[in-house]
């Protein structure tokens, strides 16, 4: 998962965006709350230690996040992929 993370930091770095990455969820959700207004895009892996995808994505939208949300995550089911939707996801890359 790290180099993904390094690859997409690299993308939005080439492109004048600043980024801010996270090793695990919980961080990613401190980091979020801290400062709602700071972001207006989230990249989240679905499976992440201390805290999955939908937990973080599920607090960001309990907060009224008004960013966009990508979820990178492989073999999700169809409940997931139904829940990410019902949380309004923007767009779920699938890993294949």
């Amino acid at each position: 998962h790290r180099l993904y993370a390094e690859l997409l930091e690299a993308i939005f770095t080439a492109r004048g965006h600043i980024v801010c990455t996270a090793n695990n969820g919980r961080e990613a959700w401190e980091l979020a709350e801290a400062d709602m207004a700071r972001f207006d895009l989230v990249v989240t892996d679905h499976q992440m230690p201390e805290m999955k995808g939908s937990q973080l994505v599920a607090n960001l939208r309990g907060r009224q996040f008004p960013g966009r949300i990508i979820v990178h995550a492989a073999n999700l089911s169809s409940a997931d992929e139904d829940a990410y939707r019902h949380l309004r996801v923007d767009h779920i890359v699938t890993k294949g």
